[in-house]
């Protein structure tokens, strides 16, 4: 066969391979210049509706599908749409990238959250008893999550909202928490503030 004909078909074959792909295309910007800016396009097969399991706009996700496409080590999961969902212990999310995920009224309960970038991640409503932030860096909201028994150890929660959210019997060691906690049920500790932070902050108001 002609080196052209090749080249055509290879051509070809990548134009078919990127019609069946994801490409949901994300930048992340962390406000807090920790980590640098990271532009991502997914190229994971498409499921349905031209997205990939994780990026598809829908609720109630299959907990047993998606645990099949979780690669073992980290991988970029920006942008993931996981609302409603039934999550436990056997999915884990250690050190991936959830920036502008979206968990909200999700049943986590002692999932694997250690060593996550979580910038803009969505957490309201989940129930996160048990689940573990161990060295997690995050600027999320768990407005009205259930954050008992949940372990922050070594975790960084920057400017969050943690209004109303239940974090009685976390463990805090050499954490650094901070946000809004109106209405949240707090454990007896002094790495909790005494009341919210002002509401004119700016990052707060993006919550």
């Amino acid at each position: 066969m002609p080196l052209s004909h090749k080249v055509h078909f290879n051509l070809l074959d990548c134009i078919l391979i990127s019609m069946n792909r994801c490409r949901f295309h994300f930048e992340q910007i962390d406000p807090f210049g920790n980590y640098p800016t990271r532009p991502t396009t997914c190229w994971r097969p498409v499921d349905r509706r031209n997205r990939c399991i994780w990026h598809r706009n829908s609720r109630r996700k299959n907990v047993s599908q998606l645990a099949e496409r979780r690669k073992e080590s980290s991988e970029s999961l920006q942008g993931s749409i996981l609302r409603g969902c039934v999550i436990d212990s056997n999915l884990s999310f250690q050190a991936c990238d959830l920036s502008e995920a979206t968990f909200c009224g999700s049943s986590l309960q002692g999932t694997d959250f250690r060593d996550i970038i979580g910038i803009k991640t969505d957490f309201s409503g989940c129930n996160l008893s048990g689940a573990d932030f161990q060295s997690a860096y995050v600027w999320g909201n768990f407005a009205g999550a259930d954050l008992s028994e949940a372990d922050l150890r070594g975790a960084r929660f920057i400017s969050c909202n943690f209004s109303g959210a239940d974090l009685r019997g976390t463990r805090v060691d050499n954490a650094e928490i901070d946000g809004i906690f109106a209405g949240a049920k707090l454990p007896d500790n002094d790495i909790f503030p005494d009341r919210p932070m002002p509401t004119n902050d700016k990052l707060m108001k993006q919550w």
